[in-house]
């Protein structure tokens, strides 16, 4: 019996034994370094005092609307936004941010958007595109890329004296901005994926990519920055989203509220 042969009279092609363990071998370090979670940080504060202001209110937090996004990571490289997933991980990193700040014994002012008149809620919501806008921009001058030359690799950005609504409104001496992009791959991306790479191509999968500013809201300088830009677990699940709040504020200066002071005597 002859072996079955292709029109050009070849053999059709058998991925050996070899190969395989080959392409297992370079997804298994693809997942292991998508596991990984970093982040970078720079900041001009120490500590956060947690006393009152010079007549402007007391100098508390506010956790502002966070800008959050999460979508799906087709095999043509699209990312389709779903609104189910995205308001599920909003409410989960909403309430483990709000129990971390408590745990760093920081003074959390509340930012009801019911009690905000019209025209403040929309000035705050342009306050929230910009701070997206300014965070690429420090991702892409002071922690890579080429730094701007009157700036260097100092955290020296700013949201502008806009921000001093958000202190009129809310009594807060500084506004914690939120922005994060989550993706999920697909099945066809993933396909797509180990197809590639038994030709030694990487195919970018979905990732978790988030930053948080600490904003001064007498000046609206931000004055600490945090970034995240590695897989910290699946955001449409509380420990995940927990986990993504801990990583994200690890090294955010502590208050002096009772968790920072601890017991009393």
């Amino acid at each position: 019996m002859h072996r079955r042969r292709t029109s050009a009279g070849r053999e059709p092609y058998r991925m050996t034994a070899g190969a395989c363990w080959a392409v297992l071998s370079i997804f298994a370090i693809l997942m292991l370094l998508a596991a990984c979670t970093t982040t970078r940080k720079v900041s001009r504060l120490t500590t956060l005092d947690g006393g009152p202001t010079e007549g402007e209110g007391r100098l508390g937090i506010v956790l502002m609307p966070l800008d959050i996004e999460l979508t799906r990571l087709t095999a043509g490289g699209l990312h389709q936004p779903d609104a189910v997933w995205t308001d599920a991980a909003r409410a989960y990193l909403h309430e483990a941010l709000d129990r971390q700040l408590a745990a760093r014994g920081i003074d959390l002012v509340s930012y009801d958007e019911a009690t905000i008149e019209p025209a403040e809620r929309e000035m705050h919501r342009r306050l929230i595109h910009l701070h997206a806008v300014v965070g690429r921009a420090i991702l892409s001058h002071v922690f890579s890329g080429k730094p701007l030359p009157t700036k260097g690799r100092r955290l020296d950005w700013s949201l502008g004296p806009t921000a001093r609504s958000i202190a009129r409104t809310t009594g807060a001496g500084h506004a914690l901005f939120i922005h994060v992009r989550d993706s999920y791959t697909t099945a066809g991306r993933r396909i797509l994926q180990i197809a590639a790479a038994a030709f030694g191509v990487a195919v970018p999968v979905g990732e978790t990519d988030a930053f948080a500013s600490l904003v001064d809201l007498k000046t609206g300088d931000i004055v600490w920055f945090e970034t995240l830009h590695s897989p910290v677990g699946d955001l449409r699940r509380p420990e995940p989203a927990a986990k993504l709040a801990t990583v994200l504020l690890a090294k955010l200066p502590a208050g002096q509220g009772p968790a920072a002071r601890g017991p009393g005597p």
